[in-house]
């Protein structure tokens, strides 16, 4: 037969182009270290009573799991998914919630997105930790269950310098809790983990008043000579006593007294240019810091540090009840009664303080 024309069939309506999806990839390694799954890639088909299966595109709708059931399904445009594919999804997932996150949104809008639709918003939250002498604060973007005394603690940080301390991370890990500093870019960021020394704290017990002041000074580097013989010209006589000396990093000589000189005496030995420091009895970090303050030094009593130098309202803090001694020519020293864990010690020294481990509450 003759060939015939025929007109082609009409082509089936074009669909309108998917709207890509937020970019999990740089997200997927936090959201798994806290236990969530994510999918990103492939199509997943869903059955439905009418009509052909819902075949829902990963690419343009990630799916995040939760660690303990559910599913937040995320969107591209504001229109998002309609009911009965949200619906579909639910007979076979249970919970599915949606994130519609339009434009270019941030690693953190995501993931702060991703949290907010599975009902867990984030927030600044702080947990409390202590070991030996030292109380420390978490303080976090975020705090999350891993499980049973676990947690994981995420914090965005602008850049690589503002990363939590590597042997406070350390520490931290070791009592359940992970540090997850996370930069602009989604990525987990890790500081070089140091290596936790043992036994560097330096540690001393003076027994008696005079004999923990000798004990302390030395450990100070301050040159000190416990009985040396003190005259002085007092009502027409001269006075001879005896009594400790100390001279400090800048040459200057101070008399110890531990009650024999009087207030009259002093005040002569200090017209004659050795100033006296009197020490008494009692608690020994009181008697340090009298001490302390006598030579000139300067002291803070119970100081706190911080393991990243950013916004303390999401860092570790780290409060140590004891005496921190500044002295001229010296790194700083902290007397402590009791021990610290060792990562605290080697975050001291790395902070260029020397930890004094005090072993002895009293001086007699």
């Amino acid at each position: 037969p003759a060939p015939s024309r025929r007109e082609p069939p009409p082509e089936p309506p074009k669909q309108p182009p998917s709207v890509p999806g937020p970019d999990l990839s740089s997200l997927a390694p936090l959201f798994e270290r806290m236990g969530f799954t994510v999918m990103n890639s492939g199509e997943y088909y869903f059955p439905r009573e009418k009509g052909p299966d819902l075949a829902l595109d990963l690419s343009a709708h990630p799916v995040v799991a939760l660690p303990r059931g559910g599913r937040v399904v995320l969107s591209g445009s504001a229109a998002g998914l309609g009911p009965d594919q949200v619906a579909a999804m639910r007979k076979f997932w249970g919970t599915v919630s949606q994130a519609k996150v339009t434009g270019r949104p941030s690693p953190r809008q995501v993931f702060e997105s991703v949290l907010t639709a599975a009902g867990i918003p984030p927030g600044a939250v702080e947990l409390s930790v202590e070991e030996g002498a030292a109380s420390l604060t978490v303080s976090a973007d975020f705090l999350f269950p891993l499980g049973e005394n676990r947690y994981a603690a995420v914090t965005w940080v602008s850049d690589k310098t503002r990363l939590t301390q590597a042997d406070v991370a350390r520490f931290l890990e070791r009592k359940g809790i992970e540090v997850l500093d996370v930069l602009p870019s989604g990525r987990i960021e890790t500081p070089a983990r140091a290596h936790t020394p043992g036994g560097e704290a330096g540690a001393f017990a003076g027994g008696e008043t005079r004999d923990f002041v000798a004990s302390l000074l030395r450990t100070l580097e301050v040159q000190y000579a416990p009985d040396v013989p003190v005259s002085f010209p007092l009502s027409g006589f001269t006075v001879t006593t005896r009594a400790g000396m100390a001279r400090t990093s800048g040459g200057k000589d101070f008399i110890v007294d531990f009650g024999s000189i009087g207030g009259e005496g002093a005040a002569v030995l200090a017209r004659m240019g050795l100033p006296m420091v009197r020490v008494e009895g009692g608690p020994c970090l009181s008697t340090a810091a009298a001490l302390c303050r006598g030579l000139n030094f300067r002291t803070q009593p119970d100081p706190v540090f911080f393991a990243a130098g950013r916004d303390r309202r999401t860092t570790v803090s780290i409060r140590i009840p004891g005496l921190l001694v500044t002295r001229e020519g010296r790194p700083p020293a902290l007397l402590v009664q009791g021990r610290l864990p060792g990562e605290i010690e080697a975050f001291l020294k790395d902070r260029g303080i020397r930890a004094l481990s005090v072993t002895q509450a009293d001086c007699p």
